[in-house]
């Protein structure tokens, strides 16, 4: 099954590579986040930079997460290229025989790419 999980879920330890495989779909590799804890590092599951950098000001100037996701229609304007789209398609096939974790600086609960990630890998 395809799971979400936060950079720090995985820095507690709540989320372990016991709990089934990690993959990291940021733009920018967490700092301090050693190999040995995930899997994998799948840059094209990040968000396009652009959408992400917008996402970023109005974030860091407003303090308001979902208010960022939503000013800047981040459901309409996520997209993924195709090395990004076979790098779901490939996981969503995974998740079939084990859990795979997509994990992003995003708390868990937070509009995130990840969901997105998730909503497409079903429609894959």
């Amino acid at each position: 099954m395809l799971k979400q999980a936060s950079v720090g879920d995985i820095f507690s330890g709540k989320v372990t590579r016991e709990d089934g495989h990690i993959v990291v779909v940021m733009r920018h590799y967490p700092r301090f986040l050693r190999r040995e804890y995930r899997d994998e590092y799948v840059y094209a599951l990040a968000p396009p930079r652009l959408l992400f950098e917008h996402f970023r000001l109005i974030k860091t100037e407003t303090l308001d997460h979902a208010y960022a996701f939503k000013t800047v229609k981040y459901e309409n304007e996520f997209w993924l290229e195709p090395e990004g789209l076979a790098a779901l398609k490939r996981l969503a096939k995974r998740s079939e025989r084990e859990d795979v974790f997509l994990v992003c600086q995003c708390t868990v609960g937070e509009h995130c790419h990840r969901e997105l990630l998730m909503l497409m890998a079903r429609e894959l």
